[in-house]
């Protein structure tokens, strides 16, 4: 990404990860690929897997989040995450 670009960075934190933090890191790094090839040529950056329970993913400034959030409430075996979407330098 050129410093002058504007992307669109996508965080996801699964919320009561301690529950289950094994299955909850799972399910987030298979979710970050599925979003890997649902964006495709939008992403500026993978998606990828941080911090035990989130991931993070930078997009084409006009991408749409939504993709993300619906893609994560779909899955089989869905959890409860927590959005936050911000289009900037």
């Amino acid at each position: 990404m050129k410093e002058s670009e504007i992307g669109l960075v996508i965080l996801g934190d699964v919320v009561g990860s301690g529950r289950d933090h094994v299955g909850s890191a799972a399910w987030l790094r298979d979710l970050a690929v599925e979003l890997d090839e649902a964006y495709g040529k939008e992403r500026l950056v993978p998606f990828s897997f941080t911090q035990g329970d989130e991931m993070q993913g930078l997009l084409v400034a006009d991408a749409d989040p939504l993709v993300a959030v619906l893609h994560a409430a779909l899955t089989q075996a869905a959890r409860p995450i927590r959005w936050v979407c911000v289009r900037g330098k």
